[in-house]
C-alpha cells in the first residue's frame, strides 16, 4: 500500500478507492501531513490538482518522498526540475493522448467560455432587474460566418475546430509545431501568430506550455495585441503565462476588443505567487467584458475521475 499526501476532496479519494483500486492507497490530506511530521514521513507521494504548488517550500516536509502525481496536462505548478535533481518521479497526463482523446470537458468550457462573452451573458445578466429596455447594452453580433483563430492546434483545438464548423464558422489556426493540412478536416493554417490575429474574430489560446520556450512568453504581448481585429474577443483556456495580461486589459479598456474570457491567471502559477489582483480582475470588476473562472474547465465529475484514476493505474503499474 502506497500513502499519499493529498489535496483531492474527500469523495474523489473514496470514489478511487472504490473503483478497482482499494488496498493500493492510503490517503492522507496534505495540510494534515505538512503540519505532522509523523504523517509527512509517511508520505511516499504527493498528489495535488493545481494546489499547493509543488516546489522546495513543500518538498521540504516529506524526507521519503517518492513521486509526485497531478491529474493534469499542464504543469506550471510543479518545479519539475526540482523533481527531476532529486530523482523524484512524475506522473501527469502530458503525453496520455490516446486516453485524452476520449477526455472532450476542457474545449466544451471553452466554447461556452467563449459564447459567454461574445453575447454578454452573465454581464447581461447580473445587470437584469426586470426591464428588459436594458438589452440594448448588451447587443452583440452572430456567430455564423465569423473567423475563428485557434492559437495551438492540439487536442482542445481540434475539438473547437470541430465546434466551430457546426455553428457554420471559419476556422485557422498558427502552431508552429503541427504541418500544414489542406484536407477538410483540418482548418487554414496561419503563417504567423499575427496573421492568425489580424484574422479572427475570436481567439482560443490553446496551446500547450513548454519550458524550453519560456523566455518566448507571453505568446499574446504588447506588439502583436495590437494586430486583434477591433470587436475580436480572446479566450484563454490553458495558461496565463501565455497572455499579457496588462496589455489585454488595456485592449478592451480602449475598447480595441470586444471581451475576455479567461479559465487561468498567471498568478496561478509557480514563479509568479502573488496576493495582488489581476488586470483583468480589475477590469471585470470595473464592469467590463470580461469573465474569469476558477480554473474550472475539466472540472467536469465524470472526467476528473477518469484523470485522477488514469494516474492511479500509472502509479500502479510503475512499482
Amino acid at each position: 500500500m502506497l500513502t499519499i499526501a493529498t489535496s483531492m476532496d474527500a469523495l474523489t479519494q473514496r470514489t478511487l478507492l472504490e473503483s478497482g483500486l482499494d488496498g493500493r492507497f492510503k490517503f492522507h490530506d496534505i495540510n494534515d501531513a505538512i503540519s505532522n511530521p509523523d504523517i509527512a514521513e509517511e508520505c511516499e507521494g504527493i498528489w495535488v490538482t493545481l494546489f499547493p504548488l509543488v516546489d522546495e517550500a513543500l518538498l521540504k516536509y516529506f524526507p521519503k518522498l517518492k513521486f509526485v502525481a497531478s491529474p493534469t496536462t499542464g504543469l506550471t505548478h510543479i518545479d519539475v526540475e526540482l523533481l527531476k535533481s532529486r530523482k523524484i518521479e512524475l506522473f501527469s497526463l502530458q503525453g496520455q493522448s490516446d486516453f485524452l482523446k476520449g477526455i472532450s470537458a476542457t474545449p466544451e468550457f471553452a466554447w461556452g467560455l467563449m459564447l459567454s462573452v461574445w453575447r454578454k451573458i452573465p454581464l447581461s445578466a447580473s445587470q437584469y432587474d426586470g426591464d428588459t429596455s436594458i438589452r440594448t447594452r448588451f447587443s452583440s453580433r452572430q456567430l455564423r460566418g465569423r473567423n475563428v483563430g485557434i492559437l495551438g492546434f492540439g487536442r482542445v483545438g481540434k475539438y473547437l475546430f470541430k465546434y466551430a464548423n457546426a455553428f457554420e464558422m471559419k476556422t485557422h489556426f498558427y502552431d508552429p509545431y503541427i504541418s500544414t493540412n489542406n484536407s477538410d478536416d483540418f482548418p487554414s493554417a496561419s503563417n504567423s501568430l499575427e496573421e492568425l490575429l489580424e484574422n479572427s474574430d475570436i481567439v482560443f489560446v490553446s496551446a500547450s506550455v513548454r519550458k524550453s520556450e519560456y523566455s518566448r512568453y507571453p505568446l499574446l504581448n504588447k506588439e502583436n495585441i495590437s494586430y486583434l481585429k477591433k470587436d475580436s474577443i480572446v479566450i484563454n483556456i490553458s495558461r496565463g503565462i501565455l497572455v499579457d495580461e496588462n496589455e489585454l486589459a488595456k485592449a478592451l479598456r480602449e475598447e480595441r476588443i470586444f471581451g475576455i474570457g479567461t479559465d487561468v491567471l498567471l498568478r496561478e502559477e509557480l514563479d509568479n505567487v502573488s496576493d495582488e489582483l489581476s488586470p483583468l480582475e480589475i477590469a471585470r470588476n470595473d464592469g467590463l467584458n470580461v469573465i474569469i473562472t476558477p480554473h474550472l474547465a475539466g472540472m467536469c465529475d465524470d472526467a476528473f475521475f477518469k484523470c485522477c484514476e488514469n494516474i492511479a493505474r500509472q502509479i500502479i503499474q510503475s512499482k
